[in-house]
């Protein structure tokens, strides 16, 4: 989106909204959600927000959580 400030105000007033959920979006967080359930290993090299990367199961081999763990 060109206007992250609106982008931002609009999602900071739909999560006030009584049964509001995030779900993980994008291809690369949900495809590596599946194949962890299907039992793969699973290395992932990607940008994102902290808000994202709790929400990927810590089973995912990469520097974050090599580092941090």
């Amino acid at each position: 989106m060109a206007n992250a400030s609106l982008f931002n105000r609009m999602t900071a007033i739909a999560s006030t909204v009584p049964g509001t959920k995030v779900v993980v979006g994008g291809n690369a967080p949900v495809m590596v959600n599946r194949f962890l359930r299907d039992g793969a290993q699973v290395l992932l090299g990607a940008q994102m927000t902290e808000r994202v990367r709790m929400q990927i199961s810590p089973d995912v081999m990469g520097e974050h959580y090599a580092l941090n763990s």
